[in-house]
C-alpha cells in the first residue's frame, strides 16, 4: 500500500472535525479536490467533486462514489478528532467514506493496473437524497459513460475484515 493507515486515519480525523451539512461542503471538497489533485488526477468540480484516473486504452469507465456530508446532530465525544462546530457531526461514517475512496484513488494513481477510467465521485447531500439528483442534473452520467457505479457504507457491528452484499441494489440513494 502506498498511502500509510496513519496518513489515512489523520485524513478521516480531519474530515471529522471539520463537517459540513448537505450542500455545504465547500471546504470538504476543496481538500478532496487539491487532494486528488497532488495524485495526478484531472478533477472536476461542481455540486460534487469528481476525480478522473485513466489507464491504458481501454474505453471501459466505472464509477467509485463516497458520501460527503454530516449531519445535524451535537457530537459529545471527547476525542481529539471532535467536531469543532456546534451541532453539526459526522455520525453516519461519511467522512469514513471519503478517506476510503481518496485512499482508492491514491492506490489506484500509483499503481495504474487497469486498463480504462476510473470516475471517483464525491457526493453531496446524501443524507437528504438529492446530491445524486443534483450530480445527475448537472450532467455525470451524460459527461462520463459510466457503466457500473460501485459505492460502500461502513456497517457497525460487522467484523472487521469482514464485508456484507448482496445481488442487485444495496443501499441506493432515490
Amino acid at each position: 500500500m502506498t498511502i500509510s493507515i496513519e496518513t489515512l486515519r489523520e485524513l478521516r480525523h480531519e474530515f471529522h472535525r471539520f463537517p459540513e451539512l448537505g450542500f455545504q461542503e465547500k471546504q470538504t471538497k476543496i481538500k478532496i479536490a487539491k487532494f486528488l489533485r497532488a495524485k495526478g488526477l484531472e478533477v472536476v468540480e461542481g455540486v460534487g467533486v469528481i476525480g478522473i484516473l485513466r489507464s491504458g486504452v481501454g474505453k471501459k469507465t466505472i464509477g467509485l462514489r463516497a458520501d460527503m456530508d454530516a449531519l445535524p446532530i451535537q457530537e459529545t465525544s471527547t476525542h481529539s478528532y471532535s467536531s469543532t462546530y456546534p451541532g453539526v457531526m459526522h455520525a453516519c461514517g461519511h467522512d469514513g467514506h471519503m478517506t476510503m475512496l481518496l485512499g482508492a484513488a491514491e492506490e489506484l494513481a500509483h499503481s495504474l493496473d487497469f486498463d480504462g477510467t476510473v470516475i471517483f465521485i464525491f457526493q453531496p447531500n446524501e443524507e437528504n437524497g438529492l446530491g445524486a439528483k443534483a450530480m445527475l442534473d448537472e450532467g455525470l452520467l451524460s459527461k462520463f459513460p459510466i457503466s457500473d457505479i460501485f459505492a460502500l457504507h461502513n456497517l457497525p457491528g460487522i467484523e472487521t475484515g469482514h464485508l456484507m452484499t448482496r445481488k442487485g441494489l444495496i443501499c441506493s440513494s432515490e
